[in-house]
């Protein structure tokens, strides 16, 4: 399991992109963000496990899987929104 997680921060990592428009300054830049990326948050739900205990590999690695897919998934939406405003990838 450690492994996994190891495996998804390495891969969420590499995902670091700056962003430039023309007339447009780090404010306006943020302020795109912040909408994307709540726009991500509500377009990717929880598929995660309620579990009683603390003994549960199966729910235990299967909600870390799900983080880890939520996340990729939400990046991408960023992505795109962000694309959608104009913004374009350095």
């Amino acid at each position: 399991m450690r492994r996994l997680i190891v495996v998804g921060a390495l891969l969420l990592a590499g995902c670091s992109t700056t962003y430039r428009q023309a007339g447009k300054t780090q404010m306006d830049f943020y302020n795109d963000l912040t909408e994307c990326e709540a726009r991500a948050s509500m377009a990717t739900g929880s598929q995660q496990i309620a579990y009683a205990g603390t003994n549960n590999p199966f729910a235990s690695g299967w909600n870390q899987g799900a983080a880890i897919g939520a996340a990729a998934r939400q990046r991408r939406i960023i992505d795109y929104c962000l694309k959608g405003k104009g913004w374009q990838p350095e």
